[in-house]
């Protein structure tokens, strides 16, 4: 009878776990929203645009991504980035 109940309670504590799973996750403090930065798509970008548009975004940090440049993966929820084509134009703008 123990080992039926230890085994319950494993089988119960594996349930927990894989439905915390799937909580919605808490914004971070300084969490992106890219949605009002979009206007900048098609516009060339200066400093004071990126700023702008990181405000906008409620981001923390900003990144311009010119075109063809080697950039790291690593997902960073506070930060906007914003990607170039070759005409410095930007094309794209996400958070990450």
């Amino acid at each position: 009878m123990n080992a039926l109940r230890c085994l319950w309670r494993a089988g119960a504590s594996s349930a927990v776990l894989a439905l915390s799973a799937c909580a919605p996750l808490i914004p971070a403090e300084g969490a992106c929203d890219a949605s009002p930065a979009q206007a900048l798509v098609g516009q060339s970008v200066t400093p004071q645009a990126a700023e702008a548009a990181r405000l906008q975004a409620g981001a923390r940090t900003v990144r311009v991504i010119t075109h063809d440049q080697i950039i790291s993966k690593e997902f960073n929820a506070t930060r906007l980035s914003l990607q170039l084509d070759a005409r410095g134009r930007v094309v794209r703008v996400f958070c990450g």
